[in-house]
């Protein structure tokens, strides 16, 4: 007996010891995330850029605060001054008042007059929808602070496509209710799930994820009822994606909503039906009958739910090419659009089609792309660095600054711009981005017109080909207004899908 006590007592020595050091290490950790580097030109203009370090980012897994240390204080020093990356934005800085010559490239730049006026737009059309709540995705900027401005223009709530993301925007934000749009699996993305719901707790702030599969709901419960914690929780509907979710008339829909009404750990939200595909089908018509098909099956799992004397809070979807169409089939009750604040290349294609506006813009005729109220806020600046060719320009925003999962970027026509006051592309029958590798992009002269008459060194824009990878390849996003640097923003949510 007082063999096993020893060894009791010795086990609890060092299980004491180990959460000493687990300390040590959190509380450096803490002091790299707090940490704010103040970057002051000779004029003594400063940019403080939070640095929001994790202690789940940089590789980190399981409870490896040690070696986030170690990879911190590599990127950014003991001091924040030091380290590779901080050297890296010391050398690139820019700060406000800067003109777009003064910027070194490739950089994400946002027109904040086009930024403004998306926001406004789509204040305006959601009032036409007082059924819905505009609850935005901010998978496409990924910055705390475009959040807020998405708060102080009619969002009501956010989403969010990784953990990573999440922590960010629920730290640097005002916001008050966010919705990861992803399956949680794995146990040290559960962990770190508990920890984010439980700093969101104490915020006064509410966290939810997406569920489509019993034995992770099981688990995600079972972790929240050890952690105390109370977390919202999606049924995801597969409604055409075929991705995650499961199908409409599942026996499994039921199975995991009792569960989660049953659970004292979970608050049931609702369904999560989005088609991600249907943004950018071309035709009106198509993609006004794929939609039927979305809230057909959307109505058909909420009504299963309602037989079954089941709650259903909200239905949650939408994205920026499809919410008006969804929104007249009256069972979404979220819109989650994100790409409508900066549009992209892709979308553009879209706007060979005639318009199609809500009731509070009759004077537009009636037809297919509603995206064209929105205009391009998000370009990448480059620079032409080699024009050995006519029918060829070589610019610096190659494969690591602009993504091409979409098509290609587009090349901003700077004269038709400024005559038409909102971001207007070359046709890419005169003028196409072609992949000239890692760091290079080659504009081809295509099959009518000329190439932009621009020397090397001269600065171009492209409008990427999608907004959402092509932010995640930058550090910083650069706002600008009439050409002028007006304020620089980290983008913390960057990464894989962490």
């Amino acid at each position: 007996m007082r063999e096993r006590a020893r060894n009791a007592r010795e086990r609890e020595r060092e299980r004491n010891a180990r959460e000493r050091e687990r300390e040590r290490e959190t509380s450096k950790a803490v002091k790299l995330r707090s940490h704010t580097l103040s970057l002051t030109n000779s004029f003594s203009l400063s940019l403080s850029l939070s640095l929001s370090l994790s202690l789940d980012s940089h590789g980190c897994t399981g409870t490896g605060d040690s070696q986030f240390c170690r990879r911190a204080s590599a990127l950014w020093g003991e001091d924040g001054e030091g380290g590779i990356m901080a050297k890296r934005v010391l050398q690139c800085a820019v700060r406000p008042g800067m003109t777009l010559a003064e910027i070194d490239t490739p950089a994400l730049l946002v027109d904040m007059t086009a930024l403004e006026r998306n926001l406004g737009t789509m204040r305006k059309v959601m009032a036409g929808f007082p059924h819905m709540r505009l609850r935005p995705h901010a998978k496409t900027h990924k910055t705390p602070y475009l959040v807020d401005l998405q708060l102080q223009n009619g969002a009501a709530a956010v989403c969010c496509q990784k953990l990573d993301e999440a922590q960010a925007i629920l730290a640097g934000s005002s916001v008050k209710d966010v919705m990861v749009t992803n399956e949680i699996v794995g146990k040290p993305k559960i962990a770190r799930l508990m920890r984010l719901a439980k700093e969101a707790a104490s915020k006064d702030k509410t966290l939810s994820v997406l569920v489509d599969d019993m034995s992770n709901l099981r688990e995600v419960a079972e972790q929240c009822r050890l952690a105390a914690v109370r977390l919202g929780i999606w049924i995801e509907v597969n409604v055409g994606q075929n991705r995650c979710g499961i199908d409409h008339d599942s026996p499994v829909l039921l199975e995991l909503a009792r569960f989660i009404d049953e659970h004292p750990d979970l608050t049931f939200r609702g369904l999560q039906c989005y088609q991600g595909a249907l943004q950018h089908v071309r035709a009106h018509a198509d993609r006004q009958r794929l939609v039927d098909e979305v809230a057909a099956k959307a109505r058909a799992a909420r009504q299963t739910l309602l037989d079954a004397r089941l709650p259903c809070p909200d239905v949650s979807g939408c994205g920026t090419g499809t919410f008006m169409l969804e929104g007249t089939c009256g069972v979404h009750t979220e819109v989650q659009a994100g790409s409508f604040m900066f549009m992209d290349a892709d979308y553009g294609r879209n706007l060979a089609e005639t318009y199609l506006e809500c009731a509070c813009d009759a004077s537009r005729p009636q037809g297919g792309g509603h995206v064209s109220q929105f205009e391009h806020a998000l370009f990448v600046l480059t620079t032409v660095m080699s024009h050995t060719n006519p029918d060829r320009l070589v610019v610096d925003a190659g494969m690591k600054a602009v993504s091409l999962d979409s098509g290609p970027p587009t090349v901003v026509d700077e004269t038709a711009t400024q005559a038409a006051g909102r971001g207007v592309a070359f046709d890419e029958s005169r003028v196409r981005y072609q992949n000239g590798g890692d760091e290079h992009g080659v504009l081809m002269l295509g099959d009518s017109g000329a190439l932009p008459d621009a020397q090397v060194g001269t600065l171009l824009r492209l409008i990427p080909g999608h907004c959402d990878p092509t932010v995640n390849m930058f550090d910083f996003m650069v706002f600008v207004r009439d050409g002028i640097v007006e304020r620089v923003e980290a983008i913390e949510g960057r990464g894989p899908g962490l």
